[in-house]
């Protein structure tokens, strides 16, 4: 990216110059950060709800009750 920055007589900073497809590229970057952070929040329960057959998710229930059983059993 060629970005020239245009100063005025006392040299300080007040504008700058780049390339047109440059400009767009960051343009179109912002519209997608924009689209980005605009997008609706999805819960987590519903990003991963089916990731997981029933059937394996009723296993890993009966092998965390089994595990907590331990647990408790251990410590008393």
């Amino acid at each position: 990216m060629n970005i020239q920055y245009i100063t005025d007589g006392r040299g300080h900073t007040n504008a700058v110059q780049l390339n047109i497809r440059d400009w767009e590229k960051i343009q179109n970057d912002l519209k997608e950060l924009e689209w980005l952070k605009n997008k609706p929040k999805q819960k987590l329960s519903e990003r991963f709800s089916n990731c997981i057959s029933e059937d394996r998710a009723e296993e890993l229930q009966e092998e965390l009750k089994k595990m907590r059983n331990e647990w408790e059993r251990d410590i008393c």
